[in-house]
């Protein structure tokens, strides 16, 4: 294959190779190219496929060994799936990972290579050899766009038991709350909170619930918040309702905040729930304005469904003295056809008990 000039193009199966220039020795510019020929050599160097051409382009896969491979797992199998097929043959589905779990964690490629072997382990024993290598770089792990996905993947697999090095790194280090608010670790909490026991994550839970009102205005921690919501023991929901109800303003004229006030209608116990749509109703101008959002008038909705009597009614005086207003809104206008609705509906049933 000749070399590439510099700056010139190579395309395969929509897979470009630029070529580029070196140094020489003597530091004369010579020419050098991408080893694309060495690529395809690797490519048709065995019966099998490559553990890795699953990454690559169909295009720059030879076909009579991509048809050969093809034709032993069934013609409808797809490259990914013969891929998984032939973990074993590859020598990934043993351990030759081991030692090397941390450098694949942290590429692209090398972490979805790490979470088909935990997937494919033949024993819980197995995961956690390879989880173990993971132990002292957790924090990092979670701030990784990589590694994070791994760390995900041990949590969901592994016993809950077996996670709570996960937990104690997490639990000693300085940038815990950080972590919640990360946009990659934030999700490694969120799958503590929905694999760990209650009792494991105590000391964390409590830690994020101090700081509840911060988790829930954030882009990243409202999700953390919204867990904690739906996994937390009733006591802990008292806590976060607490922590809404005093910093009510601040939450809700975040759109993110409006969410996490919607899952705490819909999940905290109704006595609770009632405690904060009072909370609402009594904030001037609040309700209106929360109509109008996109996750705001969810809540709104969930509002009027857990008031009654006199609360329900000036809710709605609220609502329908600024139903103009409301209708310039896509989000308003549901709720203001859901007042309409709750009228009609009124309407008839008096009509029946007067008959």
């Amino acid at each position: 294959m000749a070399p590439l000039a510099w700056g010139s193009r190579i395309s395969c199966g929509g897979f470009t190779m630029v070529g580029f220039q070196q140094r020489g020795g003597l530091g004369a510019m010579e020419c050098r190219s991408v080893p694309m020929q060495a690529l395809l050599d690797r490519l048709g160097s065995g019966v099998k496929l490559q553990s890795w051409s699953c990454y690559l382009p169909a295009g720059l896969l030879p076909q009579d060994v991509w048809h050969g491979q093809a034709s032993e797992v069934g013609s409808n199998t797809s490259r990914g799936e013969a891929y998984r097929g032939h973990l074993c043959d590859f020598g990934l589905g043993a351990f030759p990972l081991e030692g090397r779990v941390w450098s694949l964690s942290r590429d692209s490629y090398g972490c979805r290579q790490v979470q088909e072997v935990l997937e494919a382990a033949e024993s819980d024993e197995a995961r956690e050899r390879l989880a173990s290598e993971l132990r002292g770089r957790v924090v990092l792990a979670c701030s990784c766009p990589h590694a994070n996905h791994v760390l995900q993947k041990i949590i969901i697999l592994l016993r809950a038991s077996a996670l709570q090095f996960i937990i104690d790194e997490l639990l000693f280090s300085d940038a815990f709350l950080k972590i919640a608010l990360h946009k990659y670790g934030c999700r490694v909490v969120q799958r503590l909170v929905e694999h760990c026991h209650a009792q494991q994550m105590h000391p964390l839970t409590d830690g994020l619930i101090l700081n509840f009102s911060m988790l829930a205005r954030d882009p990243f921690g409202n999700y953390v918040a919204q867990k904690l919501l739906w996994h937390g023991t009733i006591r802990q929901r008292q806590h976060m309702v607490e922590s809404l109800v005093e910093d009510v303003h601040l939450v809700a004229s975040e759109s993110c905040g409006c969410t996490v006030i919607s899952a705490a209608l819909t999940c905290v116990a109704a006595a609770d729930g009632k405690v904060l749509a009072q909370r609402l109703l009594r904030a001037p101008g609040l309700m209106v304005s929360m109509a109008a959002m996109r996750y705001g008038h969810a809540a709104i909705l969930q509002v009027l469904r857990l008031l009654d009597g006199a609360e329900l009614a000036i809710a709605i005086h609220q609502l329908q003295s600024r139903s103009r207003t409301l209708r310039i809104s896509r989000y308003g206008r549901i709720v203001c056809e859901h007042l309409e609705v709750r009228d009609i509906q009124l309407s008839s049933e008096a009509i029946v008990g007067g008959a």
